[in-house]
């Protein structure tokens, strides 16, 4: 059994939070329940809809003025967000928002939840599940942020996927499945069967980032495939055994050079193309993604690599051909899910 702190922050998605902690509970783990004020609104309109959850939330949630009642006493026996923090095995922040986010990244710590976030230890989780706008999700600051975080051992972002949103666009931003979130949770505990490989011996070697793997609780469509192009060869191989372990349906197509994965692409359809920038002969992987915007006709889904600053790799460009950009070194867990959101739709 573990001791596991949900966090919802305001968004839409927030009455999360309840279906998580049903779906905790019953798998007999012990849970606490923290929200901001935001979070709040749409968890008390939730409540109003189903009155009956309502004496189950109250029972574990853990209220914001715990923290200003124990310094009514001169030597308060605990500090309510540096106790939580300690109680906590894992975290999970869902929804969490483009502001959540970014006070995290920038180390604002000004409500009680992003206290107990903070002081979570270090040699702890926190899930982090965004759930936005596609709008929000491509702004350029806001991509930096996700790339910090990924960049940590502390946070495991957990990528999105395309779907259609409550103000009725459709894009990348929607909040994955319940399922996911599970998944993740129980990885991070170590209750889940995780394999571990290094590559050369080094988890930095090559760009690519040391990787546990696990069977993915939901699968995805047999009829769709993802095409790799990446020319160092033992980050693309370990991309696509990462994708295998994790989606073994996936059809994988790995290709050294844009030109080469342009010609095969003009007979196959693809779903998902991912694609490095720079190529040392051939076309550049720019003219490779203007050429399927150009030339093909079933929606297919890009995503640029690079060792450049995005500033210098032209995400904010990239952007508004809805492509989507990821730094190197890569995170392959946070890839894989980008991966998978793209191609599964539905919410």
């Amino acid at each position: 059994m573990a001791n596991i702190l949900l966090a919802a922050t305001g968004g839409t998605r927030a009455p999360t939070q309840v279906e998580l902690c049903e779906r905790f509970l019953r798998d007999g783990h012990s849970v606490r329940l923290v929200a901001s004020t935001h979070a709040l609104r749409f968890i008390g309109a939730y409540m109003a809809r189903k009155p009956l959850k309502l004496p189950m939330y109250l029972r574990h949630y853990r209220p914001a003025f715990r923290e200003t009642l124990a310094y009514f006493v001169e030597k308060p026996r605990e500090v309510p967000h540096i106790a939580e923090g300690k109680w906590a095995d894992v975290a999970v922040i869902a929804p969490a928002t483009c502001n959540s986010l970014g006070k995290l990244v920038s180390g604002i710590s000004d409500s009680y939840l992003l206290l107990i976030l903070r002081a979570l230890p270090r040699t702890k989780k926190v899930i982090v599940v965004p759930s936005m706008n596609p709008e929000m999700w491509y702004d350029p600051h806001f991509q930096r942020n996700i790339d910090l975080l990924n960049a940590t051992d502390k946070y495991c972002v957990l990528c999105p996927r395309r779907g259609p949103m409550l103000s009725g666009d459709w894009g990348i931003g929607a909040q994955v499945p319940i399922e996911v979130i599970t998944t993740a949770t129980y990885r991070a505990l170590g209750l889940r069967k995780v394999r571990t490989e290094t590559l050369s011996g080094d988890p930095h070697a090559n760009g690519v980032t040391r990787l546990a793997w696990v069977r993915s609780a939901w699968s995805l469509p047999e009829a769709f495939r993802v095409v790799l192009v990446e020319p160092d060869g033992k980050g693309r191989r370990a991309l696509m055994e990462a994708l295998r372990h994790e989606y073994p349906m996936m059809d994988l197509q790995g290709f050294a050079t844009a030109t080469r994965a342009l010609e095969w692409l003009k007979q196959h359809p693809a779903s998902v193309v991912l694609t490095e920038l720079d190529f040392p002969r051939g076309l550049s992987g720019l003219e490779l993604i203007q050429s399927l915007r150009r030339t093909v006709h079933e929606p297919v889904h890009i995503i640029a690599t690079s060792t450049r600053d995005r500033r210098v790799a032209g995400a904010e460009r990239l952007a508004r051909l809805d492509v989507l950009f990821i730094p190197k070194p890569l995170n392959l867990t946070f890839v894989a899910g980008m991966i998978a959101g793209l191609v599964r739709q539905a919410v």
